[in-house]
């Protein structure tokens, strides 16, 4: 049906225009392999994958040829991949959240009742016509402080939880997503007697899904906090550094450490050392994903001497924009 027709009348003028800068290329001598949709008579639509093969003769390009297979069934494969690794990321923030619900409900409700309590206590001095101008400022001073504790405790919670996967990534500081994760959860370590060392040094600015770091930090943190739990004096550590263009975010805890058989396997999915009930195993897997999908690395590092885990993502040049704080 197809000898002596040429190309354009043979895929349709819709897959020509797809087709045309690779057949260009091919007429040039230059192999290309690319993705193309094709729509079929019956109106469906086939994913397919193309190479474009040129045929020289001797150094001349005398045409090409056009190898195609249907990938249909692979792309709606990889679909519903995706859609299950949403699904456990959404999951994994959830089991997060839970873990934080009452560190989380302390942030807010402590500084709830300062506020109450100083409002109280300034109507009544209005109502027995008490009015000190130096304890009314004072006092004010003091509920807007709480109000900003509480708003960034909603801040840190809006980061978290966000779901924004087709955001375009933008650039955001590290010590602001760093600091607002920690705001989630310095209560919870603080009631188990965590003692929380910071070293963030000079802010430094990332081009990234800030959502998404924020949640591997809370994984990481989450983990450090499950080790230490028997341990008398117990601490955890956030370091940021900057070097060759790289932003390592360094979570430690002095933990008992992790066997190297186990670490072999630490960002496997599925594979968990917590109890039955208390671990899907996912956190590593799925925080190295988004630490890729952010174009960095989470890794564990085995020759530190503490367990420690380091998360990479490529600094932004400061002169090319504006920082953005998050949340």
């Amino acid at each position: 049906d197809i000898v002596g027709k040429d190309f354009r009348t043979v895929t349709g003028e819709e897959v020509f225009l797809q087709a045309e800068p690779y057949l260009e290329k091919a007429l040039h001598g230059i192999s290309s392999n690319f993705e193309i949709q094709v729509r079929y008579a019956d109106g469906t639509v086939r994913e397919m994958f193309s190479s474009y093969l040129p045929e020289f003769n001797g150094t001349q390009v005398i045409g090409f040829f056009s190898v195609t297979t249907d990938i249909s069934h692979v792309k709606r494969l990889e679909n519903e991949r995706r859609d299950f690794e949403s699904k456990f990321i959404a999951a994994s923030k959830m089991s997060a959240l839970g873990e934080m619900a009452a560190g989380i409900a302390h942030e807010i409700n402590n500084p709830l009742a300062i506020i109450n309590g100083k409002t109280s206590l300034l109507q009544q001095r209005i109502e027995r016509d008490r009015y000190e101008p130096e304890k009314f400022l004072s006092d004010l001073k003091s509920i807007n402080s709480t109000v900003e504790r509480i708003a960034k405790t909603v801040r840190g919670l809006l980061l978290f939880a966000r779901q924004s996967e087709q955001e375009e990534a933008l650039p955001s500081s590290v010590k602001e997503i760093v600091e607002t994760t920690l705001d989630l959860c310095r209560e919870k370590l603080r009631n188990r007697g965590v003692e929380l060392r910071l070293d963030l040094g000079a802010d430094v600015n990332i081009n990234c899904h800030s959502h998404q770091v924020s949640q591997i930090l809370m994984n990481l943190l989450n983990n450090s906090n499950d080790a230490i739990s028997e341990v008398e004096f117990p601490w955890i550590a956030v370091h940021v550094e900057t070097s060759a263009g790289q932003v390592r975010i360094r979570v430690t805890d002095n933990g008992p450490g992790i066997p190297d058989e186990i670490a072999e396997k630490l960002m496997n999915p599925f594979f968990t050392t917590k109890e039955i009930g208390k671990g899907t195993g996912l956190g590593l897997s799925i925080s190295k994903g988004l630490a890729e999908s952010n174009g960095g690395s989470l890794y564990y590092d085995r020759a530190f001497i503490k367990t420690s885990f380091v998360l990479e993502l490529p600094a932004t040049p400061s002169e090319a924009f504006q920082p953005r704080k998050v949340g």
